[in-house]
C-alpha cells in the first residue's frame, strides 16, 4: 500500500480521492506558468484563433465542461469513471450550496448499495494506480502520445482556452474567466487588468475594448495606460512551486470545510509529505518546501482557503 493511499485511510471519500491528486499535481504546477502568455505548454504550441470564436468561450463556462468530458475518458483509461465521479461532486457540492441535502430518489436495495460500494472502491484504486504511474516516471506510450496529439490539434480552441486561461485564471486568481470577464464588461478595472495580463488576446475583444476606451473619454489617462501595459506583462505575482503548494493546501482545506469534514494542518502536511514519500520511494521524505512551523503554515492554508471559499460561494449579484 503507497504512502498515499495510508492518508487516505479513515478519511472521506471524496477527500481521499482528490486531496492526494491535488498534491501531487503541486510539485511541478508552477512550470506550466512561464509560457502560458505565448500560448505555449511545454511542448505544445498553441496557434493564434478565430478571435470571435476565442471570445465566445469567456461567456460559454458549460464548453470548458464539455472539453473536460471529451477529454478523460480519450487520455486516462480511468476517464469515464472519473467523469462520472466529478458529475457527483458536481452535484453534492450544488445541493450544499443552496443547503440541501442529496437525497436518493429511492430507496435502495442491497444489490445496489453493494454494487455501488464496489463501483466506488474500483474507482479509488484505479485513482491511486494512476498516482503511482505518473511517479514511477514510465513515458507515456506512442498509442496514447498519438491520440493526445490529435485530440488536442482537433479541439485546438477549447485545449488552448482550458490550458490557457481557464487552469491559470484559477491558480492565480481564484475565479472563474466567465465571471472575471463578466466583471470586466462592466468596467470594473481590476478583473480588466487581471484579464489582459493574462490573455493579450483581449485587447481586441470589442467588449473590452469599449471598457478601456471609456476610461479615455473620463480622463483616466493613468488607469488606461496601465491597462494597455498590462498587454505586455505577466500576472503580477511571481508563480512559484510553494505558492502552488499552498494554493492547493488552501483549496483542500476549503473543499474539507465544505464537506463539514476540516483537515487541519498536520492532516494537510502529513498529505503533502505522502507524496513526497511515494515520488522519490523513501519513506523517509519529507515535503521540504513548507515550512517548518506549523503556525505559519496553518496562516498560509487559512489565507487560501478564505480566498478559495469565496470563490466556491460567490455573492450571486456578481
Amino acid at each position: 500500500m503507497s504512502n498515499l493511499e495510508k492518508w487516505a485511510q479513515n478519511k472521506p471519500y471524496l477527500l481521499g480521492i482528490l486531496a492526494p491528486h491535488l498534491a501531487a499535481a503541486a510539485q511541478d504546477l508552477h512550470m506550466a506558468f512561464s509560457d502560458v502568455k505565448k500560448r505555449k505548454i511545454g511542448s505544445l504550441q498553441f496557434t493564434l484563433p478565430h478571435f470571435p470564436s476565442w471570445f465566445s468561450l469567456y461567456r460559454a463556462h458549460r464548453k470548458n465542461q464539455d472539453f473536460l468530458r471529451e477529454m478523460f475518458p480519450l487520455l486516462s483509461p480511468y476517464g469515464d469513471m472519473a467523469v462520472e465521479f466529478s458529475d457527483g461532486i458536481n452535484e453534492i457540492f450544488r445541493l450544499k450550496r443552496q443547503g440541501q441535502i442529496p437525497l436518493a430518489d429511492h430507496k435502495l436495495t442491497q444489490d445496489e448499495i453493494e454494487e455501488a460500494k464496489k463501483t466506488l472502491l474500483d474507482f479509488k484504486a484505479a485513482s491511486f494506480s494512476d498516482l503511482m504511474d505518473e511517479f514511477s516516471g514510465e513515458p507515456v506510450s506512442p498509442d496514447l502520445a498519438a491520440t493526445a496529439t490529435d485530440f488536442f490539434g482537433r479541439e485546438s480552441l477549447a485545449a488552448s482556452f482550458f490550458i490557457c486561461v481557464v487552469v491559470p485564471c484559477w491558480l492565480l486568481y481564484r475565479d472563474s474567466p466567465t465571471r472575471l470577464y463578466r466583471k470586466a464588461r462592466l468596467g470594473n478595472v481590476d478583473a480588466l487588468e487581471k484579464l489582459l495580463r493574462l490573455d493579450a488576446l483581449l485587447i481586441h475583444d470589442p467588449s473590452i475594448g469599449k471598457q478601456i476606451q471609456a476610461l479615455r473619454f473620463k480622463n483616466k489617462f493613468s488607469t488606461y495606460q496601465n491597462l494597455f501595459e498590462a498587454v505586455l506583462k505577466r500576472p503580477k505575482n511571481k508563480v512559484t512551486r510553494l505558492k502552488m503548494k499552498y494554493a492547493m493546501a488552501g483549496f483542500i482545506s476549503a473543499m474539507s470545510s465544505m464537506l463539514t469534514k476540516p483537515l487541519l494542518e498536520p492532516d494537510i502536511r502529513a498529505l503533502f509529505d505522502a507524496v513526497q514519500k511515494d515520488a522519490t520511494h523513501d519513506d523517509l521524505a519529507i515535503d521540504e518546501d513548507l515550512p517548518l512551523s506549523a503556525e505559519a503554515f496553518t496562516r498560509a492554508i487559512h489565507r487560501d482557503r478564505t480566498v478559495w471559499l469565496q470563490a466556491l460561494n460567490p455573492d450571486k449579484k456578481i
